[in-house]
C-alpha cells in the first residue's frame, strides 16, 4: 500500500467519523426535543388535574343547580 493509498483510507475513515458525529448530534437534538415535549405534556396534564379539582371543590362547596 502506498502512502497516498494509506492517506486516502485514513481520510475515508475520518470522514465516516464526521458522519457518525453528525448523526449523534442529530439524535441528541431529537432526544432534547422529545424531552421538552414530554415535559410540556406533563405540565399540561397536571394543570388539567388542578382544574378538575378546582371544579370539583366548587361543585362540592356550592352545589349544583338543577
Amino acid at each position: 500500500m502506498t502512502a497516498q493509498e494509506i492517506r486516502a483510507e485514513l481520510h475515508k475513515i475520518l470522514d465516516r467519523h464526521d458522519d457518525l458525529l453528525a448523526g449523534i448530534r442529530t439524535a441528541h437534538q431529537h432526544l432534547h426535543d422529545a424531552f421538552t415535549a414530554h415535559d410540556a405534556a406533563l405540565v399540561n396534564a397536571i394543570e388539567a388535574n388542578r382544574s378538575a379539582i378546582r371544579l370539583l371543590n366548587r361543585i362540592m362547596d356550592e352545589g349544583r343547580e338543577p
